[in-house]
């Protein structure tokens, strides 16, 4: 029986959202940590999303560099 995946790894842009949040918040929890506490602080993330952790997080993905995999 052959389990090979193939997996595709894209840069983090806004517009790749929604792959992202398959991943790492399949169910859409409002509260969800969008793995924002290793990168910003409570305050940054309500700066750049106010109560919304998504949009802090889309806020990321439109920046020159944004999170996730950096090619060599």
């Amino acid at each position: 029986m052959d389990t090979a995946v193939t997996l595709r790894v894209e840069p983090l842009v806004e517009s790749r959202m929604d792959d992202f949040a398959a991943v790492v918040n399949p169910n859409r929890r409002e509260k969800h940590c969008w793995c924002l506490s290793h990168r910003l602080s409570a305050q940054e993330i309500r700066e750049r999303g106010g109560d919304d952790r998504y949009e802090a997080m889309c806020s990321l993905s439109r920046e020159e560099i944004a999170p996730g995999v950096t090619p060599i």
